[in-house]
């Protein structure tokens, strides 16, 4: 089995891993596994320990041209949408992908994991506060541009009341 590259996500639980294994064992694995140019798996990797396990067929899928950031978003969506995690999994994921992507906006983020941008936020700065990942002055947005990672404060004129 190749290296788990792209995979941000907490392992299956025994009951959820059974569950699955049980319905490959019975209908054989219906969604192919997704792989990059260099066959490392982006999306599958339970359904193809279990292939392996039971000596079924395994369909698979390439995917050309796509950025190391990009493939972990596609993991992680892709996975999200199957499962259910709980606020910590959550947190923990968020972790996870800024670690992995630090550069990447918070919207970038918050869209990759599913929650609000200030969640994100909220993340980061735990992070950057014990430096487990660099503070950084710059993010790159979702167009691919350099922002800065603070907007400038609004100057404000108070006028007042006679």
């Amino acid at each position: 089995m190749s290296a788990v590259m792209f995979q941000r996500m907490p392992p299956l639980s025994p009951e959820e891993y059974a569950a699955l294994e049980a319905s490959i064992r019975e209908h054989g694995i219906q969604v192919p596994i997704l792989l990059d140019e260099n066959g490392v798996v982006i999306d599958g990797h339970h359904r193809q320990k279990i292939a392996q396990e039971l000596g079924v067929h395994c369909p698979r899928r390439t995917l050309f041209d796509k950025s190391d950031a990009e493939k972990r978003t596609l993991a992680l969506t892709l996975n999200l949408d199957r499962r259910h995690l709980n606020r910590e999994q959550r947190r923990a994921l968020i972790a996870e992908s800024l670690k992995a992507d630090p550069q990447l906006s918070n919207r970038q983020h918050a869209e990759r994991v599913g929650v609000s941008d200030k969640t994100v936020g909220a993340v980061r700065s735990e992070l950057e506060s014990t430096a487990e990942i660099p503070q950084s002055e710059m993010r790159v947005s979702a167009d691919g541009r350099e922002r800065p990672a603070t907007q400038p404060p609004v100057e404000r004129t108070v006028i007042a009341e006679v």
